[in-house]
């Protein structure tokens, strides 16, 4: 089952029509019987004209299309391209026969997300040395591979490599960032004080991309207010260098809850707190804490994470801003309910589904007993830092 929608730069636009089997010529359903259509007409003389920009991004090289519908197919977008002869490899939209399925997004992820799980775990890098380098990170732990190859598979692009200590999804091709990373981040922008570094990391791409005079001063003063500025080496050598301004700005409200599940992804916790109680006749308590923490840079966001849920308080430090929930009643008709319907992923979702289980013993009194206590105790050490324990070569990329 397929459907259609006619885009607005589609219109009558044909004079003559000649037979053609050269490849560049797609004209969709007209090209029958292993026959292409080519369009031929004079420039001056065409209507319903529009440019559209290959990149999506204004400064780039325009394509002039003449015409052009959008077809859905199940879960795919399919262009169908009408446009004028160029060499192929110049084109954004290929022909359709040779789309690639990597370039087609993992619609089983939710946009928001992607978004919500790079404000917790993502980072937007200038490197500037013996060559300028710049490249979008998704970090996550060993234990989250199967989470970061779906980030990679939504995507279409980049690449998946191992650290030391985590996995990484990486883009460093500037075409790449172009065509596909700062398209998604303006369409669903970072929520914490990451999308300043966005922001500023998207004009080194742009300055970049239309080859500016005296780049490496711009990326200097631009990485100078990235993350953890510059290293002292570069100070040394470059003293003369003024950090960029920041971007100010203010989150979405309300926020989209695709958004928390990807941010809870990363920077959340489901924690079964179990210590003695001699005043207990298990000698032992439960209690259950859902925690999202944040810099304290994000310390309005956190706190706006109250109203949000309608429960919880803060906590705030130094350098650290917590939300923290740990009023069973709240977790029971809140917390639990929410996350069944906006699902965290990875690592985090088989230690949200132990920590359920802990609720509904706790529901039934379990906690007051010997019993139930040690069923406890059994399901919390497999999950969070336990379960990171238990990794295998399995859990690296060669």
């Amino acid at each position: 089952m397929s459907s259609g929608c006619k885009l607005s730069n589609y219109g009558n636009i044909l004079k003559l029509m000649s037979p053609s089997h050269k490849g560049n010529f797609m004209s969709g359903w007209s090209n029958y019987s292993g026959m292409v259509t080519a369009h031929k007409i004079y420039e001056s003389i065409m209507d319903n004209r529009v440019s559209k920009s290959e990149l999506l991004i204004n400064f780039v090289k325009e394509q002039r299309v003449y015409g052009s519908y959008h077809l859905f197919i199940r879960n795919c977008e399919r262009w169908l391209r009408y446009t004028l002869m160029a060499l192929e490899r110049g084109y954004h939209i290929k022909i359709p026969s040779k789309l690639s399925s990597n370039n087609v997004n993992n619609y089983n992820m939710d946009p928001w997300f992607i978004t919500g799980l790079a404000d917790a775990e993502g980072c937007f890098s200038i490197k500037v040395g013996a060559r300028q380098q710049l490249e979008f990170i998704i970090g996550l732990h060993p234990s989250d591979i199967n989470l970061l190859k779906e980030v990679h598979e939504y995507f279409g692009i980049g690449n998946l490599r191992s650290r030391t200590s985590d996995n990484v999804f990486s883009v460093v091709k500037l075409k790449d960032i172009l065509t596909h990373i700062i398209p998604h981040f303006e369409k669903y922008p970072l929520q914490t004080k990451k999308r300043a570094d966005y922001l500023l990391f998207k004009e080194a791409v742009l300055a970049k991309a239309s080859k500016e005079k005296d780049i490496k001063l711009k990326l200097l003063s631009l990485k100078a207010s990235i993350n953890w500025g510059l290293s002292e080496k570069l100070k040394n050598e470059y003293p003369l260098i003024v950090p960029a301004k920041r971007p100010e700005f203010e989150f979405d409200k309300p926020l989209d809850p695709n958004w928390i599940a990807g941010f809870v992804s990363g920077d959340g916790s489901f924690i079964v707190n179990y210590h003695k109680n001699p005043k207990n006749k298990a000698k032992y308590s439960a209690r259950l804490r859902f925690n999202i923490s944040q810099h304290v840079r994000d310390e309005v966001l956190i706190n706006y994470m109250v109203s949000y849920f309608n429960c919880g308080v803060t906590h705030i430090s130094k350098k650290l801003a917590l939300y923290d929930v740990q009023k069973f009643d709240d977790i029971i008709n809140i917390i639990i309910p929410f996350f069944f319907k906006y699902k965290v992923k990875g690592v985090k979702w088989e230690n949200f589904l132990k920590w359920v289980e802990v609720s509904k013993i706790m529901e039934q009194n379990g906690h007051l007993t010997d019993k139930g206590i040690e069923e406890i105790r059994i399901i919390r050490e497999q999950i969070n830092s336990f379960r990171l324990k238990n990794l295998t070569k399995h859990d690296k990329f060669d």
